[in-house]
């Protein structure tokens, strides 16, 4: 999708600053001879920084007014900031590439303006923005309402459905969303926030700007409201950095009944040496050859870089973009991954768990094809079944229960099953020898693999 404009929370966001705030009521109420209530933070922290001195004052009957706190608490920000407070890794570079791109850059927070602007001169990156909002600006109007990116939107004046807001607050992630925004939520694991909650309210989760980039907001495409209208799938080839690398044989054949492909880091030596050109390249390119980077360059292919230590996979981010695209051409969509099931066993275990994933929703048709094999994944009341052509007859196939409650069927083999109940990853299924021509396999109840040996 296209990006117009991107805005950004602050603190916990841009500087890693959460514990400023944490800490700032035990730095100045003890002067007033008060005890501070530890969830005093959580009650107080989505509101404008007036009206948590506010309910301070209230609920702590503290002898000066609101004003008076709202200064104090603003001079320790300050100084805090100037002084003990560092950027979130990452962040800077980031900013800088949206900058340099052209995109108008917003800051929507709950701390005031002038503090704001004291925690972005500190780390260097002031000049980046555009403008800096806070829920000052609009009527003190907390962050579970969308006024503030409102303002900031105007101010950019950007269109609010291509203008990414950034978050590392659960309610803040989750208003600009419902307001129509796309969302990145930027989790860590030291502010105490819930990560199921922010990934239900964000279009992106990130735990770290590493993994993101300008390419992969602009690979993001919204969810399609309705059924694709496409009637031939798209038919999406993703050639993994398996160190068991897939023979030139193997990708050439598996090319040419596909519309688009991807390479995932190492896997772009594949297609190097095959001379297939991928439409996108991504990983973090540890495991890729000089000579193959430099290809992809020439070549210009666009290419999704990631920092090696992200959360997500290599392929998990090539099923997203898979994903993507499909929508992107309203389409359904069919994966072929090569080269992805060699190499240490934690990883082939993951592989198979998310593709697994992908065949229990029906987000799409998956199978898997390798030098000396073919694997697909069968749901029920999703692609449930494999229809074997001739060339499979004579051939080794084995059946293995990928979920607690699966049922299975198959004919033309030589040991047949009707509504064969089968054990979560037992032996049931293994080693059958296909028999006839027009043999079949059914996953009546669960989820299924499937590995046809050459």
């Amino acid at each position: 999708m296209q990006v117009t404009g991107a805005i950004f929370d602050c603190d916990g966001t841009l500087v890693d600053s959460m514990c400023v705030w944490h800490n700032v009521f035990s730095a100045v109420l003890p002067k007033y001879g008060k005890t501070v209530d530890p969830d005093i933070f959580n009650r107080v922290e989505a509101v404008s920084l007036i009206g948590g001195c506010q309910i301070c004052v209230d609920e702590l009957a503290l002898p000066v007014t609101a004003e008076t706190l709202y200064e104090e608490f603003c001079a320790y920000a300050t100084d805090q900031y100037q002084h003990h407070v560092s950027i979130v890794p990452g962040a800077k570079e980031f900013l800088q590439e949206l900058y340099d791109a052209g995109i108008p850059l917003a800051v929507a927070s709950s701390t005031p303006v002038r503090e704001v602007r004291a925690a972005l001169a500190a780390q260097g990156i002031e000049h980046l923005f555009k403008t800096v909002v806070s829920t000052e600006d609009v009527g003190g109007v907390d962050k579970v309402e969308p006024d503030v990116y409102l303002e900031a939107l105007r101010r950019l004046g950007t269109d609010k459905a291509t203008t990414w807001v950034f978050e590392d607050a659960p309610f803040g992630a989750q208003t600009a969303q419902k307001a129509g925004f796309p969302v990145v939520a930027l989790y860590n694991d030291h502010d105490g926030r819930d990560p199921v909650f922010m990934r239900e309210h964000s279009n992106i989760f990130a735990h770290t700007y590493g993994e993101l980039s300008l390419l992969r907001l602009c690979d993001y495409e919204r969810p399609l409201t309705s059924a694709p209208s496409g009637e031939k799938p798209l038919e999406v080839l993703i050639v993994g950095g398996s160190p068991e690398a897939v023979s030139k044989t193997t990708l050439s054949t598996c090319v040419q009944s596909a519309d688009y492909l991807i390479a995932v880091d190492h896997g772009a030596d594949a297609c190097h040496v095959a001379g297939v050109v991928p439409q996108l390249a991504l990983g973090d390119f540890d495991s890729a050859s000089l000579e193959t980077v430099t290809w992809l360059k020439e070549q210009q292919v666009p290419c999704m870089k990631f920092n090696a230590d992200k959360y997500d996979t290599d392929l998990a981010l090539a099923l997203k973009s898979a994903e993507h695209e499909a929508i992107r051409r309203n389409s359904k969509l069919s994966l072929t991954v090569v080269s992805t099931s060699g190499g240490h066993l934690d990883h082939q275990l993951v592989v198979l768990g998310l593709l697994a994933a992908w065949a229990k929703t029906g987000k799409a048709k998956v199978r898997v094809v390798e030098n000396d094999f073919e694997m697909r994944f069968l749901a029920a009341d999703q692609i449930d079944s494999w229809q074997l052509d001739a060339s499979a007859t004579g051939k080794k196939i084995s059946l293995v229960a990928l979920s607690e409650e699966c049922e299975v069927s198959e004919s033309g083999m030589r040991w047949n099953l009707n509504h064969e109940k089968f054990t979560l990853l037992g032996d049931d299924g293994i080693s059958n020898i296909v028999e006839a021509d027009g043999a079949w396999v059914k996953c009546e109840k669960g989820c299924l693999l499937v590995q046809l040996w050459n």
